[in-house]
């Protein structure tokens, strides 16, 4: 069984500190390994799945993107993603090369407003 910290009330966020977990010897990672090279992220192709031009979806950060039709006559199409919703794509695949650079923007807006309520 892991031995835990004593928990303590903190009066002002000024006074938490950090404790790293206890390590045991030899935990650390071999320095002479090596580490595994990542593409640019513009070489970076993101795998869509979905039998449809109506709707397809992604995972960007571990969550769920939709690139879907947004109008029934099928000339504007959107992307969803975090419950925001970007639409005005002229086409499915318009919507797809966007949702990079939307996953983004919506993961900026939310690390925003976190830092604000801190």
């Amino acid at each position: 069984m892991k031995k835990l910290l004593p928990l303590t009330r903190l009066s002002t966020a000024s006074e938490a500190t950090v404790h790293p977990p206890p390590m045991s010897k030899g935990a650390f990672m071999n320095r002479s390994a090596k580490l595994p090279d990542y593409q640019a992220a513009s070489n970076h192709r993101q795998c869509w799945t979905g039998e449809t031009d109506v709707i397809n979806s992604t995972n960007f950060a571990g969550q769920q993107m939709l690139a879907m039709q947004w109008a029934e006559d099928g000339t504007e199409y959107a992307l969803i993603f975090l419950g925001k919703i970007s639409a005005g794509f002229e086409s499915l695949d318009c919507a797809k090369n966007a949702a990079r650079d939307f996953a983004i923007s919506v993961l900026t807006d939310m690390t925003a407003a976190i830092s604000k309520s801190v």
